[in-house]
């Protein structure tokens, strides 16, 4: 069966955008990520599964199949994340690693989170070393030196691959 094809939209919509109407900017924000996603070619299983997850391509098997080709410290950031997004209260250490695939529309919603989190922990020297490889691989040339810094999450399968490069 394939998940829900609103599992896109919400990856790409904040909380704000339920309430009100989309600016223009916004829209053009939303159409850039969604031309990121779609015309990126992913280097590591990390990022085709993003990719996988946001286009809905994939069926819960295969979906399911991909992430269990991920390394042992990125299943264990999805785990926190779905356990993070269950608001579930738990005294079992293990929760998100019992259930993270009971409904997959939480794990879609998890995934995202996982890596954003995986980022945000790094140390500066880390991410310099991240906003370096991004920007290698997105091709602009430009005398900006700190250019993969400003367009980290422009492309969040890229940021993936770019972690996953600096800290193979």
């Amino acid at each position: 069966m394939r998940l829900l094809s609103i599992v896109s939209a919400v990856l790409f919509m904040p909380l704000n955008a339920v309430i009100a109407q989309p600016s223009s900017s916004y829209v053009a924000q939303q159409d850039a990520e969604y031309y990121n996603v779609v015309y990126y070619q992913p280097l590591s299983n990390a990022s085709a599964l993003y990719k996988m997850i946001c286009l809905g391509t994939g069926t819960t098997d295969e979906i399911f199949h991909s992430f269990n080709q991920l390394s042992h410290k990125d299943k264990c950031l999805v785990y926190e994340a779905v356990y993070l997004e269950s608001g579930v209260v738990t005294r079992d250490l293990h929760w998100g690693e019992h259930h993270f695939f009971d409904d997959p529309y939480l794990f879609c919603l998890a995934y995202p989170k996982a890596f954003r989190m995986k980022f945000d922990r790094l140390s500066n020297e880390e991410k310099n070393k991240v906003y370096k490889i991004i920007y290698d691989l997105s091709g602009v040339k430009t005398d900006d030196t700190r250019w993969g810094e400003r367009h980290v999450f422009d492309n969040f399968p890229l940021l993936i691959d770019a972690m996953d490069i600096a800290f193979r």
